[in-house]
């Protein structure tokens, strides 16, 4: 049972994760452009 309810959280924070990166796609894009120019 507790290693159930552990794979449901698993599951839950690994969409919170897609979603956060969906969510932040264009900011990483555009800091990772500016990174590439500094350097």
């Amino acid at each position: 049972m507790v290693e159930y309810l552990c794979l449901q959280e698993l599951r839950r924070r690994s969409q919170r994760l897609k979603d956060d990166k969906r969510r932040f796609a264009t900011m990483d894009e555009t800091s990772d452009g500016v990174e590439r120019t500094v350097r």
